[in-house]
């Protein structure tokens, strides 16, 4: 008796092409507004910033150190995996000219660029294909996505690449948790806490998720889990052992928190942060700074903000609910700002995915407590130090996908309406 042929298989769509153009796109868009607007011109003859400071001590021999200027010797108040990276580049290019801003500017723009291809990744996994195209592309084409890629040394563009690619291998776990799957996860996120410790944040969320997904599906998980967290660990390990020689304290990948909340938090401040309390912005602080060392000098700003907080707890906490308005709506960048247009940077942004986020708490989409995460949890250390737009960076992707599905799901509902009509 013949058989019967098997059932023809879907082919697994090729986004090839469509991945090539939306990083070509990306990228020619980002350096053609870099070399526009020359946002590659710094105007000073030194690093314009403390991570500027690392990436040149690095490069030149003298270790992870001095970033706030001087020579106060190591530090672990900042990650190290975008110093180092940078300091690859620096040493290509020689000290800081302008050819050495256009190439680290341009690694910035390569991991700005990947990421619109990461993002169609992450919204097919989570939101659909409508919002992964939508998102993709408006992360591509809108201007005011490029602005940190072409005009801060810092790590802001790799952070956001980092928390798309963790959360895109976080989905894959949750599918198909496979040991190996399971050893990425926990050294990917091993390798996105020393770039962006902040994105920790979402870890928790992430590893849950996972676990129940793949506790519902019937998969043993317990050893690759523990295997997982090792691994974590063991990537940590080395930076973490790094500081306990050097500051004899535990402290986990950076030790500055104080000293950001002493910079939004003193009596009269208006919660932006303020320059001349940094030692960057006081040669009196930057002395008291080598004075005290670094470890001393955080306890100092801590013991500073602390009284802040004990004699005026009411301004304290204005100060936190303002914070918590303008890391949505803008308001510190019209500070920042005169141009009537600036806050559309922030807002507009804002109320598209939070709106997004409604129907994605209402329809429940595989993935949709990551994006409650982000919205929700990630803010909080913001709220209490500053929230200047830059740290807010990091969860643009996963914004934008939220406002493309916020889109999707109007045009949905609008084309059935008329479909029934």
């Amino acid at each position: 008796m013949p058989t019967m042929p098997d059932a023809p298989v879907a082919a697994k769509p090729d986004y090839r092409n469509l991945y090539i153009s939306l990083f070509a796109t990306a990228f020619v868009l980002r350096i053609v507004c870099m070399l526009w607007w020359k946002s590659y011109i710094i105007p000073t003859a030194v690093p314009y910033n403390e991570v500027g400071r690392l990436i040149e001590k690095l490069a030149t021999g003298q270790g992870f150190s001095s970033p706030y200027g001087g020579n106060s010797g190591p530090t672990g108040a900042f990650p190290p995996v975008y110093p180092f990276l940078g300091s690859l580049i620096y040493r290509l290019f020689g000290s800081y000219t302008h050819a050495t801003n256009i190439a680290l500017l341009s690694m910035n723009c390569v991991f700005g660029s990947l990421n619109a291809v990461l993002i169609h990744k992450l919204g097919i996994r989570t939101l659909g294909h409508r919002s992964a195209f939508l998102a993709a592309w408006a992360w591509t084409l809108f201007p005011v996505f490029f602005r940190w890629d072409i005009s801060w040394i810092w790590e802001f563009s790799l952070s956001a690449l980092l928390l798309t690619w963790v959360f895109i291998l976080t989905m894959d776990l949750a599918q198909d948790g496979t040991t190996s799957r399971w050893i990425g996860f926990g050294a990917a996120w091993g390798f996105t806490s020393l770039a962006n410790p902040a994105l920790v944040s979402m870890l928790p969320f992430a590893g849950i998720f996972a676990l129940v997904r793949n506790h519902r599906a019937g998969k043993p998980w317990f050893k690759s889990a523990v295997l997982s967290a090792a691994l974590f660990f063991a990537v940590l390990t080395p930076w973490l052992a790094r500081n306990y020689v050097n500051f004899h304290k535990v402290f986990f990948v950076r030790d500055n928190f104080w000293l950001e909340f002493q910079l939004g938090n003193f009596h009269g401040s208006t919660g932006l942060g303020f320059g001349p309390l940094h030692p960057t912005g006081s040669d009196r602080l930057l002395h008291r700074f080598e004075t005290l060392g670094e470890l001393g000098y955080m306890e100092d700003r801590k013991k500073l903000a602390m009284d802040f907080v004990h004699n005026y707890p009411s301004e304290f906490r204005e100060l936190t609910l303002k914070r918590a308005q303008w890391f949505w709506d803008g308001t510190v960048v019209t500070y920042q700002s005169n141009e009537w247009w600036s806050p559309w940077e922030v807002w507009w942004l804002s109320v598209v995915s939070l709106l997004g986020l409604l129907f994605v708490l209402t329809r429940r989409p595989c993935g949709w407590i990551l994006f409650v995460a982000v919205v929700l949890v990630y803010p909080l250390p913001y709220y209490f130090t500053y929230a200047n737009p830059k740290y807010r960076h990091a969860i643009e992707p996963e914004l934008v996908v939220l406002g493309a599905y916020l889109f999707v799901v109007l045009y949905e509902e609008f084309a059935s309406r008329k479909k029934a009509t």
